[in-house]
């Protein structure tokens, strides 16, 4: 009985030794798999680019300037033509009845109302959402400016001095609108 006893003991003793070096293996092994995860996470850190979310915004935001100031200073020579022309004919009035004339201001016209179109299908996607609005606004004073363009082209041809005058006063009113469209978008803040 005694040998059965101390048979049961050595496999019990056994068994208690194997498992607690079991249990050293098992946190030895789950510590080495913890030190390769960080290392891996350190690894994936530093491989993987940062987005950095505030230089796509201002990259976004300086792309759809660029852009607008492109169109506008187009449409800014194109306006400077169109009111020398007006110009000459005021100190001119008989180029009122000159073709060529005429042809040069519906020209000048159309030229703006390309720009207009170009504004009007500007990619939404492409607009920053801080911006939108303020977009609406500026479609909307070459709305007015082409409005404008349609009574000064009447007056014109019917010579009525009253269409000339409200065409005049439509332009001014685009003026305007521009203008506020160029301060809205000057007042809002950087990206952060």
């Amino acid at each position: 009985m005694l040998k059965k006893w101390g048979v049961m003991l050595l496999v019990v003793a056994l068994m208690n030794g194997c498992s607690a070096k079991t249990d050293e293996n098992v946190k030895e092994d789950a510590q080495k798999n913890e030190s390769k995860v960080e290392q891996t996470k350190v690894e994936q850190a530093k491989e993987e680019p940062k987005i950095d979310l505030v230089k796509i915004e201002k990259e976004k935001r300086q792309k759809y300037i660029n852009n607008i100031v492109t169109i506008t200073e187009k449409t800014g020579v194109t306006n400077k033509l169109i009111e020398k022309l007006l110009m000459e004919a005021n100190d001119n009035t008989s180029l009122f009845g000159d073709n060529k004339w005429k042809d040069a201001i519906r020209n000048g016209y159309k030229g703006i109302g390309n720009d207009y179109d170009t504004l009007k299908t500007y990619p939404q996607q492409h607009i920053p959402d801080e911006y939108k609005e303020h977009h609406e606004t500026l479609l909307k004073s070459y709305e007015t400016y082409m409005d404008s363009g349609v009574k000064i082209i009447l007056s014109v041809e019917e010579l009525n001095s009253s269409k000339m005058k409200e065409g005049l006063e439509l332009k001014q009113k685009a003026i305007e609108l521009l203008n506020k469209y160029t301060n809205d978008i000057a007042s809002v803040p950087d990206p952060k």
